[in-house]
């Protein structure tokens, strides 16, 4: 059991970085999803460069947001699925590394009465199935990659969605005894009809104004 962990120790340079993003980056960004509070770097990251390639996912954040996203319970069904990725890359990764181990133990072992033809031949099987084996390895590490981009976005922009329509209602809480009550409601109007990120800039600038004339501190307004 310990010749077959010890084997598991990176030999390349890929197989160092490939542990590094399992073994570090890959529980930090869990981290950053499941438990802390906010975005993450990670998320933050994808969302901007998602956003930046597609208006229309970008404005979904924030028509999510005007429909009150903390009653949608797909946020923890992502993260379920997200968590799985990891899991799924360590087990595939640890396999493929003690298969490789395996066949070459066998090769060292052959029987010396083997000619030097068969020799040959099983060697040059065994490279033929080490290079099929590295294309599947890196055709299964590029579709892992891409759902757990796809799944970072998706926990993220909830969690974004989440995070403005908890912070408008902070705001409209705070707002409440400084204003008039119809002020409060045409607000609430506003972030509940809002479809897009604009409709958003402009229903900022509004409580950008609020906040001065009111002399209070707005949750919306604090990045």
């Amino acid at each position: 059991m310990w010749d077959e962990l010890k084997s598991l120790i990176p030999r390349t340079a890929r197989g160092w970085i490939l542990f590094l993003i399992v073994m570090i980056w890959v529980p930090q960004v869990l981290y950053d999803l499941v438990v802390k509070p906010g975005l993450g770097a990670t998320g933050e990251f994808i969302v901007k460069l998602v956003s930046s390639a597609s208006a229309n996912l970008r404005d979904s954040i924030y028509a999510t947001a005007a429909l009150d996203p903390t009653a949608i319970p797909s946020q923890s069904i992502y993260q379920l699925i997200y968590m799985a990725f990891p899991g799924m890359l360590l087990g595939v990764w640890i396999g493929s590394q003690i298969t490789r181990r395996q066949q070459k133990k066998r090769m060292k072992h052959a029987d010396a009465s083997v000619s030097e033809v068969s020799i040959e031949s099983l060697e040059a099987k065994l490279a033929d199935l080490n290079k099929t084996q590295r294309s599947f390895e890196i055709a299964g590490l590029i579709a892992v990659l891409i759902l757990a981009t796809l799944g970072t976005y998706q926990v993220s922009a909830q969690k974004l969605s989440t995070q403005i329509w908890l912070r408008f209602n902070a705001d409209m809480r705070i707002l409440a005894p400084k204003v008039s009550d119809v002020q409060v409601k045409e607000l609430q109007a506003q972030f509940s009809s809002m479809t897009t990120k604009a409709d958003y800039v402009a229903l900022q600038e509004k409580l950008r104004s609020l906040q001065s004339s009111a002399s209070v501190k707005l949750k919306s307004l604090e990045e």
